[in-house]
């Protein structure tokens, strides 16, 4: 006699296969999906790294300001009117992770010149723009990389500085992307980045002149 189906102990053993699979599975799937998203946010610093290399050239080697002019209000580099917009390509999401949309790329205040309250002086915050050739190993320079998911949109638009250790993003894998000076682009684990007898961001990675 022909059997016409499968027996209930087989459909659950069957049923207990698949469930092992996708709880193998599962895991590889959402990482792929994460390192899919790391890949896009350093294709996007990529793109502002050619719009900044653009100004640079139109400018004789100086770094962009955060506001134009310095003290303009808010008038971010972002924005239709900011000093970068020209350079970047109209229609696109460059400026923002696609893991975290709400907040755009923060920028490193001791390198980029961020606005009209910040002190002034060497090592100190920018208040004006520099120029490449006054920035010492620019390798390991941040220029920008990415906020903290929870940041407000108002403390990512004025940058960060050294003590801002905490406001740093940790959403792709522990760690975050980050465009330095030079041009090149690399993922760091968040930690890396961290002086650990001050608790702040290590200076040698913030300050131009160091």
């Amino acid at each position: 006699m022909k059997r016409k189906g499968f027996t209930l102990i087989e459909l659950l053993v069957v049923i207990a296969i698949i469930a092992v699979l996708v709880s193998i599975l599962f895991p590889v799937f959402s990482k792929a999906k994460g390192s899919a998203r790391r890949a896009a946010c350093q294709s996007n610093l990529r793109q502002i790294n050619m719009a900044i290399m653009m100004y640079q050239h139109d400018w004789d080697g100086y770094m962009f300001t955060n506001r134009t002019p310095l003290n303009s209000g808010a008038n971010y580099w972002y924005m239709p009117t900011g000093v970068l917009t020209p350079y970047l390509m109209k229609g696109t999401t460059i400026k923002t992770c696609p893991d975290n949309t709400a907040l755009t790329y923060f920028f490193n205040q001791h390198i980029i010149a961020c606005n009209d309250t910040c002190t002034p002086g060497p090592g100190t915050l920018s208040t004006r723009a520099y120029n490449l050739e006054d920035i010492k190993n620019p390798s390991r320079k941040i220029m920008l990389t990415e906020p903290d998911t929870s940041l407000a949109g108002s403390w990512v638009n004025g940058g960060f500085n050294y003590t801002h250790y905490t406001r740093l993003g940790s959403h792709h894998f522990g760690g975050i992307n980050v465009l330095w000076v030079d041009g090149h682009i690399s993922w760091v684990h968040r930690e890396s980045l961290r002086d650990p007898s001050t608790g702040y961001i290590y200076l040698a990675y913030m300050y131009y002149n160091l």
